[in-house]
């Protein structure tokens, strides 16, 4: 009565358990499986007794699950000492709309009294909610890492204290090291120019939390002094204590250069001694410098918009005029003399 009354309680579990119970016998067809297969499945139990569970399993979990009954069936020699316990297995399990569903099934061997196997006890569960969610973990960490390592810009995490934590090739490039093991092994304040650059750029994390388009100069492997623009999050902890950064560079030493030059250049045709003009393909002026302004008496605003007739004395013909837009609009250079009109009408060479 005790072991029938026992099995009666088992049964009673078996039977309201929202997991699936299953039994197989040692050709792996199902013996017993409980009603909740219907609710995972949309099978009745009476339609899974005695099919195999090559009909229950993807082709790939149908291998995996013979594998790992092979290892409960003949261990290891050397491992017989150390109890393996019930096998856990991720698997694929087909409905019977054909969809594919993960499961995680727990299955221990079924013994006699003289330790012999007589069939297999397993309890399935529906995973497919926390296995979509691991697959799109995964693929989010691995476009994570294709875009951190494909990006253009220089992308870098760090410690407060100076010690590069991570960086892509860009990163290397910019600043012309070798891999990512030398930069791993940098002291961050070696790349500034004074120690003081890096220092102040982390008192304005502390402060603002972050740096848009902040320009620096930092140090190529070289020794040579570059120029970059750079986005910087500070990472802060729950006291609000900054413990590193997260940022990425871009190498604007070119840009700079280029910068500097034309700045040289408009100061030196802002004060150059002679008059300069700028005009549009259709001859409209764009610009001129202070000294056109001083030799023909035209504020500079009254000027921009018109053309050089404003300066015509009329004394040349029209086709000269014609020549000097043909020859310069052809790309090439012209050289003349004109004897042009002021403002106050008076004449100049």
């Amino acid at each position: 009565k005790v072991l029938e009354k026992s099995e009666q309680h088992y049964r009673l579990i078996a039977e309201n358990a929202d997991d699936v119970i299953f039994t197989l016998d040692m050709n792996l067809n199902y013996t017993y499986v409980s009603p909740s297969v219907y609710k995972l499945r949309g099978f009745s139990p009476e339609e899974v007794i005695n099919t195999s569970i090559v009909d229950a399993l993807s082709a790939e979990s149908y291998t995996k699950a013979l594998q790992e009954l092979h290892k409960a069936l003949h261990p290891d020699p050397e491992l017989q000492h150390i109890s393996t316990g019930p096998i856990t297995m991720d698997l694929e399990l087909l409905k019977k709309d054909k969809s594919i569903i993960w499961v995680e099934i727990n299955a221990s061997l079924l013994k006699d009294e003289n330790k012999i196997p007589y069939g297999v006890l397993g309890v399935t569960r529906d995973i497919s909610e926390k296995k979509h969610a691991q697959l799109e973990l995964i693929k989010s960490h691995v476009e994570y890492k294709m875009f951190f390592e494909d990006d253009l810009t220089g992308d870098y995490l760090a410690t407060v204290e100076g010690k590069l934590l991570n960086c892509n090739p860009a990163y290397l490039k910019i600043l012309g090291l070798k891999s990512k093991e030398e930069a791993l092994n940098l002291n961050l304040y070696s790349i500034y120019p004074t120690p003081n650059d890096r220092d102040h750029i982390l008192k304005e994390i502390r402060k603002h939390g972050k740096l848009i388009n902040y320009e620096f100069n930092m140090l190529h492997s070289n020794g040579a002094v570059i120029h970059v623009i750079s986005n910087i999050t500070g990472i802060f902890d729950e006291s609000g204590v900054l413990i590193s950064l997260r940022g990425y560079l871009i190498d604007n030493t070119d840009r700079k250069r280029d910068e500097e030059s034309l700045l040289k250049l408009s100061h030196a045709v802002e004060q150059s001694p002679v008059s300069i003009v700028i005009t549009d393909t259709n001859g409209n002026i764009e610009y001129c410098n202070p000294k056109m302004s001083e030799v023909t008496g035209y504020q500079i605003d009254e000027l921009i918009g018109k053309t050089p007739r404003i300066f015509n004395s009329g004394e040349k013909p029209k086709s000269e005029y014609q020549n000097l837009w043909h020859t310069i609009s052809s790309g090439q250079e012209w050289f003349g003399e004109f004897h042009n009109k002021k403002k106050n009408g008076t004449l100049y060479w």
